[in-house]
């Protein structure tokens, strides 16, 4: 009787949770109003945008109108830097002629690194890229932000505005999945519109954002390079939420991101998933173990694992399943996903897999990264 009334009791925790973040994320984020103290100078912003490798051409093309939307934004006072690999160049040619030929004004280049060791310096590829980047660059602010994001209009020149308002050492921007054309999509958008951002957006209205986003980092360079080391970082799985701790106070930008899923396989998908809980673990264990308040899921699997003809065990399941997979609904109407309702038969099944992958990060083992192992949110070693 008691185990019962504690399960309930759970599950009411967690729809308040789920109330919560409804209401949060259907209001529309608002902008700083308040004024950083002084005058500053004009300001040059540098995007860095380094480009993964691609061996799918539907990936290709969704991370060439990601970028577009970048370069669409470009103005007087602002560049793009695109990082290619070595030999990858005549898969991008022909979208850069295009743009060069659509919009000769933007100020953007591409910069393709003579060794491609190079990209391969500090375990943290993306680091190593940006790395690369960086001595290309004019700028006195900084833009980093992830190939598969793609910027609302006016996104460039309201961050820096924001930027500027709100005295932020790094201004960070939420993102949201919007396209659902496959499992392995939908499992990538419930990480993200339903795990993921009502949590950010609810630390950004109470301003206790310590962490960063790898959808829009945008911070000043002066700060970064008195205050961060390119190996330290280099060093760390997640780089966005090092910065967010190095480079305080944290800001999170009223503009919201989108990306898309990348992951053709289930399986991909599951690693891509599996990486993201087990980082978060890794950089926060306290925050990352406290979700366990809103996971009433897994009292009532246990529960009917050990009674499995229990009727009240099997009804709490039953309308867990259900509420959650309402709560999913909302959001991602909310959140501007709009996928077929025959994927939302799926989401009772991620509820048991969000709770089974929940458990599993408190065990040892590695994530895989771009063909790397890592054990732990650093690595020291650094290829020679």
């Amino acid at each position: 009787m008691w185990v019962e009334i504690a399960l309930w009791a759970w599950t009411g925790i967690a729809l308040l949770w789920w109330t919560l973040s409804i209401i949060v994320v259907s209001r529309k984020p608002r902008p700083p109003l308040f004024n950083k103290d002084g005058e500053s100078a004009p300001d040059f912003l540098s995007i860095f945008k380094p480009l993964p490798r691609m061996e799918d051409r539907a990936n290709l093309e969704m991370t060439a109108q990601a970028l577009l939307s970048f370069v669409r934004q470009l103005a007087a006072g602002s560049e793009l830097l695109i990082g290619v690999h070595s030999g990858e160049e005549s898969k991008w040619q022909p979208f850069f002629e295009q743009w060069r030929t659509e919009m000769p004004e933007a100020d953007w280049k591409v910069i393709v690194p003579e060794d491609d060791r190079a990209t391969e310096c500090f375990p943290n590829r993306k680091i190593s890229w940006q790395h690369v980047l960086a001595p290309h660059s004019r700028g006195n602010l900084w833009l980093w932000s992830d190939a598969d994001i793609t910027a609302p209009p006016g996104y460039v020149r309201e961050a820096l505005k924001e930027y500027q308002l709100a005295g932020a050492g790094l201004l960070t921007h939420s993102y949201v999945v919007r396209r659902v054309q496959s499992g392995p999509d939908l499992l990538n958008a419930l990480f993200v519109n339903v795990e993921i951002y009502p949590g950010v957006r609810l630390m950004g209205a109470k301003g206790e954002i310590r962490f960063g986003l790898g959808a829009g980092l945008l911070f000043s360079r002066k700060d970064f390079e008195e205050k961060i080391a390119w190996k330290e970082v280099g060093s760390f799985l997640a780089d966005d939420f090092y910065l967010g701790t190095h480079l305080p106070p944290v800001h999170l930008g009223s503009a919201i991101l989108e990306t898309f899923s990348g992951s053709a396989r289930l399986r991909d998908s599951i690693l891509h998933y599996l990486r993201w809980q087990k980082t978060i673990r890794w950089c926060n264990p306290l925050g990352f173990g406290s979700q366990i308040v809103i996971l009433p899921m897994a009292g009532w699997l246990i529960m009917t694992l050990l009674s499995p003809f229990s009727s009240m065990a099997w009804t709490g399941l039953i309308l867990t399943a259900l509420a959650e997979t309402v709560w999913v609904a909302i959001l991602f109407r909310f959140t501007g996903c709009r996928p077929h309702p025959r994927f939302y038969a799926l989401v009772p099944a991620w509820s048991v897999f969000r709770v089974l992958a929940f458990a599993a990060c408190w065990f040892p083992w590695p994530v895989m990264w771009r063909s790397q192992a890592w054990w732990g949110p650093v690595r020291h070693k650094h290829p020679g």
